[in-house]
């Protein structure tokens, strides 16, 4: 049992120092572990964050991404018995920024996933202003 408690807390080493948002949830989607650009996301103070957790609230209701109503990638995962990656994932952050993600939810075994949320609103800007670009270049193409 200590191989598996020490084996957890070098994963939240890891996890904290990722610069992007993670959780540890378990079958129910109780949020064991949360690192702080988690929190971030959630929009609400850390301390607010980690009573929610250890009352049992699931994790959509800390952070509510467009696929936790339509599919939730962690039930996908379990059935699946390996990692999922979906991209372009809406969600809004706790300060109402629309954000655009990579979620990415990975079996740990005992019934415990780790999921992780990629930012990559940025990029999907700077994509969408691309290919807009490229479709009005070909229209002048066509013009002349």
């Amino acid at each position: 049992m200590s191989e598996v408690s020490d084996a957890f807390a070098d994963l939240k080493r890891v996890l904290e120092g990722a610069v992007d948002a993670a959780v540890i949830l378990d079958q129910d989607h109780r949020v064991l572990y949360r690192n702080s650009a988690y929190d971030a996301y959630t929009g609400k103070r850390p301390r607010e964050v980690a009573a929610a957790a250890a009352a049992g609230t699931p994790c959509h209701q800390l952070f509510n991404l467009e696929i936790c109503s339509e599919s939730c990638i962690m039930r996908r995962a379990v059935a699946a018995g390996k990692p999922l990656r979906m991209h372009e994932i809406h969600a809004k952050r706790g300060d109402g920024e629309d954000l655009t993600l990579i979620v990415t939810s990975t079996p740990l075994g005992s019934g415990l996933v780790l999921e992780t949320y990629r930012d990559v609103t940025a990029e999907s800007r700077v994509q969408r202003k691309y290919h807009a670009l490229l479709a009005r270049e070909r229209g002048a193409k066509e013009d002349l």
